[in-house]
């Protein structure tokens, strides 16, 4: 049981870290965008 659950907290940091790359990839992005415009 513990190992399960220690299994689905990794997995959950993983996808937490996941999306937030995601969504500082995504400002940076916009935001050079509003820049060049």
């Amino acid at each position: 049981m513990f190992n399960y659950l220690h299994g689905f907290s990794c997995l959950a940091m993983k996808v937490i870290i996941f999306v937030q790359d995601t969504c500082l990839l995504v400002h940076r992005y916009t935001y050079s965008l509003v820049l060049f415009i």
